[in-house]
């Protein structure tokens, strides 16, 4: 593999990983071990949040910003870009929800995966 760089693992969950979304700086994941971490582009992984009740993170969106949000059960969560965190529950599980772009604190649209 001349030129070629080397490919190294890396862990992010302890378990699945069942969503994921980029914002072409880094790629944020959402796993069954109730977790959302963001990987950089170094291979650096940074826990972003761990939900309380150990639920599946099944959601995650990206905004340009750098706002993010993700899901857990009947709750969805959105942390601006500024690292203010606002949470929503609703009746039904948030799968297929979409998200409100006021949540961002901006009017531009949320990258999703």
């Amino acid at each position: 593999m001349s030129g070629a760089e080397e490919i190294s693992p890396v862990a992010v969950h302890s378990g699945g990983i069942l969503c994921a979304a980029s914002d072409g700086t880094r790629i944020v994941m959402g796993g069954d071990d109730g977790k959302l971490v963001a990987l950089s582009a170094n291979g650096k992984a940074t826990l972003l949040a761990t939900d309380a009740k150990r639920r599946w993170i099944d959601n995650t969106a990206l905004h340009p910003d750098g706002a993010v949000a993700w899901s857990a059960g009947k709750t969805a969560f959105v942390r601006s870009g500024k690292g203010e965190e606002k949470s929503s529950t609703r009746p039904l599980p948030s799968a297929g929800w979409r998200l409100p772009q006021k949540a961002c604190g901006s009017r531009s649209r949320i990258i999703t995966a």
